[in-house]
């Protein structure tokens, strides 16, 4: 009797044992396939991260045209294809308040525009899932731009010989849709929120962050913000509870958050987060912090 007591323990030891080891190692192989992934988003924009790290710094902007950029940047001024004056890009997206006028039109508030190009999903409620379908529906709607369609827009700008020699100048083909859309792709590669203190203290300058802000990073980790801020932007891939998740990068140039209840106060942004609502004052404080060094 005692021998076969002695044998079942034995083997139920070596079992535990064994499924131990093969627990861990599976979750060894999901964190490194993880890693690989993170790596391979990152290094897929040109940044520079071995994935370890949910945190990358951004370059001043990402590699593109700068002709095509210039041009791009002189239709986000552009009155001649909007409906009125304020329906010209810069006047809801400008670029001195963060990318965004932070007003609410139509039941959903301005977007900013910087980091938009590190996102996979766009509008509010993530609907499109393209950069340049994003541009043309922004364009084309008519809630922001006007309404008029982009061939339209080709026609009419076609009749200015100055944007003509300006396509020409870009393109092989000049003016078409294609091209007046890749323009404001490639400005939007210059739309990035680089040098701030979170950029420093990701690139290795250890001294840039106080004791808060790094309690700050470990509260954000512990609570899994992670799980839906994530990417180089910190968000912009994914939709939560019909929503698109807003980047957090460049939060520290906005003056206003939330859709739905507008605030220019982080502690209140807080309490409709999963897991965000944290109750400790000082680790509320340092999450804070944190965040506004984006």
């Amino acid at each position: 009797m005692m021998k076969k007591l002695s044998f079942f323990l034995i083997s139920s030891a070596v079992f535990a044992s064994l499924f131990f080891v093969i627990g861990v190692l599976i979750s060894r192989a999901n964190e490194e396939r993880k890693i690989e992934t993170r790596k391979n988003l990152f290094v897929s924009y040109g940044l520079r991260s071995d994935g370890k790290s949910p945190f990358v710094s951004l370059p001043p902007f990402l590699a593109h045209n700068s002709a095509r950029a210039r041009l791009g940047e002189s239709l986000f001024y552009d009155k001649s294809f909007t409906r009125t004056p304020k329906r010209v890009c810069s006047y809801c997206h400008a670029l001195n308040e963060g990318g965004t006028d932070c007003k609410i039109r139509n039941g959903v508030m301005t977007r900013p525009v910087y980091n938009a190009v590190f996102s996979t999903v766009f509008m509010h409620d993530g609907s499109v899932t393209n950069f340049n379908d994003a541009v043309r529906m922004m364009v084309e709607g008519k809630n922001f731009c006007g309404g008029m369609p982009i061939s339209n827009i080709v026609e009419k700008l076609s009749k200015d010989p100055k944007t003509v020699r300006k396509f020409q100048a870009c393109y092989e083909d000049g003016l078409t849709e294609k091209n007046f859309l890749d323009a404001f792709s490639q400005f939007g590669r210059t739309l990035i929120t680089s040098n701030t203190k979170f950029d420093f203290y990701f690139s290795g300058s250890t001294n840039t962050y106080n004791a808060s802000e790094i309690r700050g990073i470990e509260i954000f980790k512990a609570r899994n913000c992670i799980s839906c801020h994530n990417g180089p932007a910190l968000g912009g891939r994914k939709i939560y509870e019909g929503k698109k998740v807003s980047p957090l990068r460049g939060l520290s140039f906005r003056k206003t958050y939330l859709q739905q209840r507008p605030t220019s106060e982080l502690s209140t942004v807080l309490t409709f987060m999963p897991e965000g609502d944290v109750e400790n004052t000082e680790e509320r404080i340092s999450l804070i912090d944190f965040l506004k060094t984006m």
